[in-house]
């Protein structure tokens, strides 16, 4: 970041119920590699993925069981 630009807003915001599209394959050494498609996630309008997307901050409080 410029010392010019202001910091980034941050908003308290909800959860986006979409998963992340995930591909998994096997490893030649036995392990697994998994790629998530990030720009390919649907986005709810003002949850915390689509907040991140427009260069803010997201807070969102979630519970934990």
């Amino acid at each position: 970041m410029r010392t010019d630009e202001s910091d980034p807003e941050v908003v308290f915001c909800p959860l986006d119920p979409h998963p992340l599209p995930l591909s998994y394959r096997h490893e030649n050494d036995g392990g697994m590699h998994y790629d998530g498609d990030y720009h390919a996630r649907e986005r709810t309008n003002g949850a915390d993925v689509d907040v991140c997307f427009g260069g803010r901050i997201a807070v969102t409080l979630i519970k934990m069981l």
